[in-house]
């Protein structure tokens, strides 16, 4: 059977019991399950244009939140700023849709708050002026 395949098929399973577990406040759990779908085996992170199932990078961005509710605070600005450009493009390419606007400025904010945490506070800037900005 085809590897692709068998990703897609059981892509939104596993994040969908990752976002549960989330929901449930089992941080430790959801990251586990979201670095599955997210880290290679030789621990590099999984390319965003490859990936058509997961196009704005939504995997990347919830094992980020996991991390800050972890205190994982610099692996969770690796996963932000995986995910920064393709959720951008894919934001702006919906830019009508207020919920898009609302979710996209809560990312924007959290990954500037996690910027600003590790003294990264010029980039953390351009990210809240860009979310006052929406």
């Amino acid at each position: 059977m085809n590897m692709n395949l068998v990703a897609r098929v059981l892509f939104p399973a596993r994040f969908g019991l990752a976002l549960a577990s989330m929901a449930r406040g089992k941080f430790d759990r959801a990251a586990r399950r979201l670095e599955l779908l997210c880290i290679e085996s030789n621990g590099s992170l999984q390319p965003l244009e490859s990936n058509d199932i997961d196009p704005g990078g939504s995997r990347f961005v919830s094992l980020g939140e996991c991390y800050l509710e972890l205190g994982r605070i610099r692996d969770a600005v690796r996963m932000f700023d995986h995910a920064y450009e393709s959720y951008r493009g894919l934001h702006l390419s919906s830019r009508r849709e207020l919920s898009s606007n609302r979710d996209y400025r809560e990312f924007l904010n959290r990954f500037a708050d996690a910027l600003r945490s590790l003294g990264d506070v010029q980039r953390a800037s351009r990210l809240e002026a860009e979310a006052e900005d929406l």
